[in-house]
């Protein structure tokens, strides 16, 4: 198990998609930054949304928003951006796994000896430790740009660092349930343009389909309720100091990550690699 570990780690640096995205997150929280810094100085003009990124941090952690590298930094984590998430998770997860079913490399790996749970769970590790990795760069370019545009900026308060742990604990839990689920449809298909397809509109169209039939129906109100979709949403404006509200938010990622997991593993033991 190390041993996949340690080349599926590998094959995550080595990966073209995976340096694509670094450099498309690191050119457009340099942009964003840039153009808060053209709007300070007055030769632009923002709109209500500024930037890119639209943050909305949560009231208890400041009072006011300031540009400078601290604030940048937290106001990100504080407010993960949903459809970014699901973005950078499907296209990793497409080129990361699901091309891997059309060229080979995982009937190769299979024929080696290794069992196939073993398989499963070393490129779903690697594959969450990837994801983790690009949202952590988002949060650390917007606070080194920042800082480079508009100063270091004041340490957050005991509070705050309280809030900040809690939040990124909680988004990182998503991001693995997210995760599982674009595991589940990459590992099941052949070809990343079909895994892409698959895993965006379950995201984007099971979704809302939930929240419709919610509207109508109890069952599926609940349902869309305790999905990680619209959870996820939810984190920023929690009161994360209730025992149930922290409870429920750690669950549901926690049962749907499972779910998922044992899902994709069950399928891709009886799948038939080619």
């Amino acid at each position: 198990m190390l041993n996949l570990l340690r080349v599926e780690q590998y094959k995550l640096i080595k990966n073209k998609v995976f340096w694509v995205l670094v450099s498309i997150i690191v050119a457009i929280t340099f942009l964003t930054v840039f153009l808060f810094f053209l709007e300070e100085k007055g030769i632009i003009e923002a709109t209500e949304d500024e930037g890119f990124f639209v943050i909305e941090a949560n009231e208890e952690a400041t009072e006011t928003l300031q540009n400078d590298g601290i604030s940048f930094f937290v106001d990100t984590i504080l407010s993960p951006d949903w459809a970014m998430t699901v973005l950078l998770i499907t296209v990793l997860g497409a080129f990361m796994i699901a091309t891997e079913n059309s060229i080979g490399t995982i009937k190769n790996t299979v024929s080696i000896g290794y069992s196939r749970h073993q398989i499963y769970l070393s490129k779903l590790v690697v594959f969450i430790i990837g994801i983790i990795a690009l949202h952590l760069l988002i949060s650390v370019a917007f606070g080194v740009f920042g800082t480079l545009f508009f100063g270091i900026g004041d340490l957050p308060s005991m509070g705050e660092f309280n809030l900040i742990g809690k939040i990124g604990l909680l988004s990182s839990l998503y991001f693995i349930s997210f995760a599982a689920i674009v595991m589940f449809f990459s590992m099941i298909v052949r070809g990343s343009g079909v895994a892409i397809l698959l895993s965006s509109s379950f995201y984007f169209l099971f979704g809302p389909f939930l929240m419709f039939l919610g509207q109508k129906y109890i069952l599926f109100e609940k349902v869309y309720h305790y999905s990680v979709y619209y959870r996820f949403m939810t984190i920023v404006g929690s009161d994360l100091n209730q025992a149930k509200t922290l409870l429920e938010l750690i669950t549901i990622p926690v049962i749907t990550s499972i779910v998922f997991i044992i899902l994709g593993m069950l399928i891709f033991k009886k799948k038939d690699i080619q």
